[in-house]
């Protein structure tokens, strides 16, 4: 979702600056949300256990799936064309724009969570979990209704046919082992309510919205990048940045000086689609409170993004690091494949002793395991030791 996002924003940006038409805009916004549904089908089978490659059948069913947007999509062509995203000057109305777009994106979610339920076997059952967050009354009443099969089952989170339409912050979980669906994706842009933690600020400053990082496209309502001081390292700043009740992203050069930035996302399913351009042959720290390994989020980021390495800093002085191979980095699927065997032991494990923590630890281990079988070294870092 988050790679099609920065697709289309890309795409808002050329009609803004007049180097596309509005038919132009229809035709390219068209092509990346077919390709974003067909990469949702895929990686919902896959979540669900079905690891085969890219196939015939996640065009046709994508196409489907997008086939019912398409009517929605050419009516916001036509008010594009009738100047409603634009002012009383001709000023385009670029948030307005902007928002409307993420809309199409979101739908992407309900489409990996109909390929979870789809893949799986036809004796599963589903419950309807509501999220962290108040919920409509459409929500609640499919909560209470379950548990669901594949042809019992009403909606799925994020499609749209519920009160809160696409700001759904509900989940299927599989009832046979726990495994859960796609959750929710603020792509609204990120935004900094400030560390949780004493001086976590001290490092960072607000960049203004005319001076960005080089190489970053301009930010969106409500989006702040940070940069640091110039000489910051990675070890100057890994703790400071644990300290904030929001994720921070860094990126730096291969000696792991930091470059630029750092923005500060919504913990709750925040994107780091304005990065994505530039992580490729970069490394990349961000911080995990919650002192897990690196999770499906993460790996895909790896995909997307190319990075020279991926860091995930613990709260408890606990860093896990993935380096990319001399090969090139593992396929997405392979990479989810390793992410949904650690999960469902995630599961497993917490059911067994109601402990988050030990629950998280068999996630870390199982996940070092399978990430090896894929070429992949997990490597934790404890107070500047390997282990």
């Amino acid at each position: 979702m988050r790679g099609h996002a920065a697709e289309l924003d890309k795409i808002a940006g050329r009609l803004f600056s007049g180097k596309i038409t509005p038919e132009k805009w229809y035709e390219e916004a068209a092509a990346q949300i077919l390709a974003g549904h067909v990469d949702s089908w895929r990686l919902g089978r896959m979540l669900s256990g079905d690891l085969r490659g890219p196939n015939d059948d996640d065009v046709l069913l994508g196409e489907r799936l997008f086939s019912g947007q398409n009517d929605f999509l050419l009516g916001f062509y036509d008010r594009i064309e009738a100047g409603d995203y634009t002012d009383e000057e001709g000023n385009w109305r670029e948030d307005l724009l902007r928002q409307h777009q993420r809309a199409y994106v979101s739908s992407m979610r309900a489409t990996a969570n109909e390929a979870f339920v789809e893949a799986s076997e036809d004796s599963e059952e589903f419950d309807w979990v509501p999220g962290p967050a108040e919920h409509c009354e459409s929500c609640l009443a499919f909560a209470r209704r379950g548990p669901y099969s594949k042809l019992t089952i009403p909606a799925y989170p994020g499609d749209g046919s519920t009160e809160c339409v696409f700001n759904c912050h509900c989940r299927l979980r599989r009832r046979s082992d726990g495994l859960e669906g796609f959750a929710r994706v603020d792509l609204s842009g990120p935004r900094l309510s400030g560390p949780s933690g004493g001086g976590g600020g001290r490092k960072l400053r607000k960049v203004p919205t005319t001076d960005f990082p080089v190489g970053l496209p301009a930010p969106a309502a409500g989006l702040e990048y940070y940069e640091v001081y110039d000489g910051t390292s990675f070890d100057d700043i890994r703790e400071t940045i644990t300290g904030f009740d929001r994720e921070v992203v860094l990126i730096g050069d291969e000696n792991e000086r930091v470059l630029y930035a750092g923005v500060v996302l919504e913990r709750d399913g925040g994107t780091v689609t304005p990065l994505l351009p530039v992580m490729r042959d970069r490394r990349v720290l961000h911080n995990h409170p919650d002192n897990g390994a690196h999770t499906p989020d993460d790996l895909a980021t790896i995909s997307e993004g190319d990075p020279l390495a991926l860091d995930a800093a613990g709260s408890n002085g606990v860093t896990f690091r993935l380096e990319r191979p001399a090969g090139g980095w593992p396929s997405l699927s392979d990479l989810m494949g390793a992410a949904s065997r650690a999960h469902a032991q995630f599961v497993k494990a917490l059911a067994r002793t109601n402990s988050d923590e030990k629950a998280r630890e068999a996630y870390n281990e199982v996940l070092k395991r399978e990430l090896a079988k894929i070429g992949l070294v997990l490597v934790v870092f404890d107070n500047g030791k390997n282990g």
